[in-house]
C-alpha cells in the first residue's frame, strides 16, 4: 500500500485542519472498484472522522481506494491554516494548479508565526486578500488568530481586495492586538458577512485612518469579548454597531463584559432588543 506521504509528498508546507498537506503525487491509490461502498456511507464515515478531529485516520482513509480518496479530499482540505509568507505563496500556487480543491475549502485561519515569541506586524498579511480572494470563492469562515497589526499592512488597498471575499459569512478575531478602528472597515468590506466573533482583542494604537466602506454591515449574530486592557473598546464598538444596519438585522448577541461596560451593553440591548 502507498503511504500517505507518497500521495501527498510535501506534507509539511502548510496546515490543513490539524494536519499538513500539499500537492498530490501522480501516484494513484489502489483501485478496488468491485468492493466499493455506497458513496453516502463513505461520506458518513469520513465526516465522522472529521467531526472528531481524527486527522491521522482521515489521512489513512484517503489510501483505501480512489473513491475514498476523492471523498476524503472534501474533508482534508476543508480547513486551512496559514502561518508564514512561504505557506501563503505555496498554498496560492497549489490551489491555482488544482482548482478542484477550491470547493472543499470552507475555513481559512490566518495565524502569524511568532519567532522567539516576539510580537510584531507580519508584512505578508498584506498579500492575503490579493492572493486568495479570487481563488477561494466558496470560503465561508475567516479567522485572524494572534494578529499584531498597527495599520502598516491593513491599508485601503488591503480593504479593497478584502471585499472580494464575496462568500465569507463569519469573520473572527482571536487573541489579536489591533486598533478596533481597523476592525470596522474589515467588517464593512465583506458583502455576505452575517456573523462577527471578537474574542480577546488587546489595544494597539494606530495612527492610520482608513476610510470605512460605504456598505453597512447587516450582522445576524455578534459575539464579543475585549481584553480588560482595552477599557474603552466595548462602548465605542457597540455604539458604532448600533449606528449600522445591524441594528435592524441582529438576532443573536453574546457578550462577556465587565461591570464598567454594563451601561454601554444595556444601551445597545435596548436599541436592538426587539428583534433579538
Amino acid at each position: 500500500m502507498h503511504s500517505f506521504e507518497a500521495i501527498f509528498p510535501h506534507l509539511n508546507q502548510f496546515e490543513l485542519h490539524t494536519a499538513h498537506f500539499v500537492e498530490e503525487s501522480p501516484q494513484r491509490a489502489p483501485d478496488m472498484a468491485g468492493l466499493l461502498l455506497a458513496a453516502e456511507l463513505v461520506d458518513k464515515i469520513l465526516r465522522n472522522l472529521y467531526d472528531n478531529a481524527d486527522i491521522p485516520a482521515l489521512k489513512t482513509s484517503s489510501l483505501v481506494c480512489q473513491q475514498w480518496r476523492s471523498i476524503s479530499r472534501l474533508y482534508l482540505f476543508r480547513r486551512v491554516t496559514i502561518s508564514t509568507e512561504t505557506s501563503l505563496e505555496d498554498f496560492a500556487l497549489f490551489v491555482s494548479d488544482d482548482i478542484s480543491i477550491v470547493h472543499s475549502i470552507r475555513t481559512l485561519i490566518i495565524r502569524p508565526r511568532r519567532e522567539d515569541g516576539l510580537m510584531e506586524p507580519s508584512s505578508w498579511i498584506a498579500k492575503v486578500p490579493s492572493y486568495l480572494s479570487s481563488l477561494l470563492n466558496g470560503l465561508e469562515y475567516l479567522e485572524f488568530f494572534g494578529l499584531y497589526e498597527r495599520g502598516e499592512y491593513i491599508t485601503e488597498e488591503f480593504i479593497d481586495a478584502f471585499s472580494k471575499f464575496s462568500s465569507i459569512h463569519t469573520l473572527s478575531f482571536r487573541s489579536c492586538s489591533i486598533d478596533i478602528r481597523l476592525v470596522q472597515p474589515l467588517v464593512c468590506a465583506l458583502p455576505a458577512l452575517s456573523t462577527l466573533v471578537i474574542f480577546s482583542i488587546s489595544p494597539l494604537t494606530s495612527n492610520v485612518v482608513i476610510e470605512i466602506p460605504q456598505r453597512s454591515p447587516r450582522l445576524v449574530a455578534l459575539d464579543i469579548y475585549f481584553s480588560p486592557t482595552y477599557p474603552d473598546a466595548m462602548g465605542s464598538f457597540l455604539q458604532w454597531i448600533a449606528a449600522t444596519d445591524t441594528r435592524k438585522t441582529l438576532r443573536s448577541f453574546s457578550v462577556s463584559t465587565r461591570l464598567q461596560d454594563g451601561d454601554a451593553v444595556g444601551r445597545f440591548i435596548s436599541q436592538v432588543g426587539p428583534q433579538l
